[in-house]
C-alpha cells in the first residue's frame, strides 16, 4: 500500500484503524503517563495530542503482536522530551534523569488499583477546606513556589510542615473510606 493510501482520512488503512482503536482504548491510560512527567493538565493534553498524531502517523510500524502500551508510551515520552526542549528551563520541568526515573517502568502504573487510588486522591484533595487544600497543591506540585511562600504563612516552618502531616493523614483516611465504600459497591 502506498503511503498516500495509507494517509486519506477518508480510507484509512487497516493499521490505522487499529491504532485509532487502541489510542482510543488507552486514551486515559497515556494521559495519566503523561501526567506524571509534566507538571500540568494543560501540558499535558498539548503532549498527548502530539503523541495521538504521531501514534496515527507511524501505525504502520506498530507490530499488532505486540503490547500497544509499551510502544504508546515510547511516543509519549519522546514527546514529552521535544516538550522539554521548547519549554527551557522552566523551574517546574523536571530533571532529565527524574523524567527517566519516572518514565523508566510505565507498566508498573498499570496496576488496575492504581487509577482507583488516583481518582481517590484527587476526590479527597478536592474535598479539602480551601486553605488545606492551597498548602497541598502549593507543596507538593509547586515545590519552588512553596519555598518562596513559606515566610508568608504566618506559621513557623514546624508549624507548617504539622499542618501538612496532619492534611496528609486526613488524605489518608479520606482514601482509605473511598476505596472501602468503592469495594463494597
Amino acid at each position: 500500500m502506498s503511503n498516500e493510501e495509507s494517509e486519506d482520512p477518508e480510507n484509512p488503512s487497516k493499521s490505522d484503524q487499529t491504532v485509532i482503536r487502541l489510542v482510543s482504548k488507552y486514551h486515559t491510560h497515556l494521559f495519566r503517563y503523561i501526567l506524571t512527567l509534566v507538571p500540568n493538565d494543560s501540558d499535558a493534553n498539548d503532549i498527548l495530542q502530539e503523541t495521538c498524531v504521531d501514534l496515527v502517523r507511524r501505525a504502520e510500524e506498530y507490530d499488532v503482536n505486540k503490547e500497544f502500551l509499551p510502544w504508546a508510551y515510547r511516543f509519549a515520552y519522546i514527546e514529552v522530551l521535544n516538550f522539554r526542549k521548547r519549554q527551557g528551563r522552566s523551574k517546574l520541568i523536571f530533571d532529565n534523569d527524574v523524567l527517566e526515573l519516572l518514565a523508566s517502568d510505565p507498566e508498573e502504573s498499570e496496576d488496575p488499583g492504581i487509577n482507583t487510588q488516583i481518582d481517590a486522591l484527587e476526590e479527597c484533595i478536592d474535598s479539602l477546606p480551601p486553605q488545606d487544600r492551597e498548602l497541598v497543591e502549593v507543596r507538593y506540585f509547586q515545590p519552588e513556589a512553596f519555598k518562596d511562600i513559606l515566610p508568608d504563612l504566618g506559621m513557623s516552618r514546624r508549624t507548617v510542615f504539622r499542618q501538612l502531616s496532619r492534611i496528609r493523614q486526613v488524605l489518608l483516611d479520606c482514601i482509605n473510606t473511598r476505596l472501602a465504600r468503592d469495594s463494597d459497591s
